[in-house]
């Protein structure tokens, strides 16, 4: 009997050894296992076959054949939900990851990592730094400049217009930094990496892909302001802009924080849809804020300069016809980057003297009604038609006979 009690404890002991041996050997065979199912990718040069995400020059910049495939096949992995293929998933002892070793909290953190590579990391945020310092400066530099050169004589007393302007631009800001940007962002970097959206499908260089995603930007903003005009609910918020009595650079940060909240879904879809990458994304913003500064400005500009502009740019001259009372005028000129859709639409218009424009509304003349607290119930109370002007108010100009119709600096016909 102890004989045979030795030989028992002999054989359980094997059968725990051999038990053990197993499980130490189980990551490594899950990694052969995920590297025969992959045999594909690992067969291919660095970088080839691996999903848009993973960009070719991020392999060949680095040295070393294996450990690039390596890195490829991981790449590759956490885009596809697991090294093994997302049918083995939830299969235990293989994670996410796909190398057995890895849960959803490693996963997470590669498509992390893999997110802010798409973004271009350190460099993408030095640069957006960089463009806000300019933009910065940009600002300051037209402030001085239209008031030594200006285009139309102001009416409203400063500096408390300015100040109020800047406190609603203050709350827009606010607004486009806690929903729009962290609404449109992961878009954009969730396009760049799964090569999702219009342009994505372009052939060619990812620089083509940037200028046409670049165009649609502009050409679907110009929609959305022709919609916040005759939308009539878009309008409501949208005409905190227009009550402005003069017309300058602050004019351009004087939007209702509302008005930017509603335009937030708008900008995602624009970004989803078109496909537009980090990149393209950072140089649209930095040009639309930019276009948007130097269009609202009274800076006064050589006529002959500014007609060669406006065939390609808006310009303060078009804008001011805008924001002019006369609703003929107000509805011409919606571009707010580019003036070529302004162009190919018919809406372009530079025929009117700026010193015989009226800005504001017909219905809002009244100066209290533009003060920060008014602005900011506006949308929110009943309000009067915008172009029926009222009794107790200076009256304005509600039309234009042809011969008023001529920039002031043009020859005579």
């Amino acid at each position: 009997m102890q004989v045979l009690g030795r030989e028992v404890g002999h054989i359980r002991s094997e059968e725990q050894h051999r038990e053990g041996r197993a499980r130490a050997l189980q990551p490594l065979a899950q990694i052969a296992f995920a590297l025969v199912h992959d045999r594909a990718i690992l067969a291919q040069p660095v970088g080839e076959g691996l999903p848009p995400g993973a960009g070719r020059a991020q392999f060949r910049s680095q040295a070393g054949g294996t450990n690039d495939r390596q890195r490829a096949f991981g790449q590759a992995a956490v885009e596809r939900g697991g090294a093994c293929g997302p049918e083995r998933r939830d299969q235990p002892g293989l994670g996410p990851a796909g190398l057995g070793i890895a849960g959803k909290e490693d996963d997470a953190r590669m498509a992390h990592r893999e997110a802010l590579r798409a973004s271009g990391g350190p460099a993408h945020r030095a640069l957006a730094t960089l463009g806000g310092g300019l933009l910065a400066f940009a600002a300051a530099v037209l402030f001085a400049a239209e008031r030594r050169r200006p285009l139309r004589a102001q009416t409203q007393a400063e500096p408390r217009r300015v100040v109020r302007n800047l406190a609603l631009g203050a709350m827009s800001m606010a607004v486009i930094r806690l929903i729009e940007t962290p609404l449109v962002t992961p878009l954009a970097e969730r396009a760049r990496a799964r090569r999702r959206g219009l342009v994505q499908y372009l052939p060619g260089r990812e620089w083509l892909g940037d200028a046409a995603a670049f165009l649609l930007m502009d050409y679907t903003i110009y929609l959305w302001h022709v919609a916040t005009h005759r939308v009539p609910f878009l309008w409501r918020f949208h005409l905190v802009h227009h009550v402005d009595l003069d017309l300058d650079s602050t004019t351009a940060l004087r939007f209702h924080a509302a008005d930017m909240a509603i335009s937030a879904p708008y900008r995602a879809a624009q970004v989803a849809l078109i496909g537009v990458s980090p990149r393209a994304l950072m140089v649209w913003q930095n040009w639309f804020f930019l276009s948007v500064l130097f269009h609202h400005s009274n800076l006064r500009l050589p006529l002959r300069w500014e007609r060669m502009l406006a065939r390609v740019l808006t310009t303060p001259r078009m804008h001011g016809i805008h924001h002019s009372t006369v609703r003929q005028e107000t509805d011409s000129n919606w571009s707010s980057g580019l003036a070529l859709w302004d162009h190919l639409h018919g809406t372009f218009r530079l025929d009117v003297p700026q010193r015989a424009i009226a800005i504001g509304v017909p219905a809002y003349r009244d100066p209290r009604e533009t003060r920060l607290g008014p602005a900011l119930r506006l949308p929110f109370v009943r309000q009067r038609d915008a172009w029926a002007p009222q009794p107790t108010e200076p009256p304005v100009p509600l039309a234009r006979s042809p011969a008023e119709t001529r920039e002031e600096d043009a020859p005579p016909p």
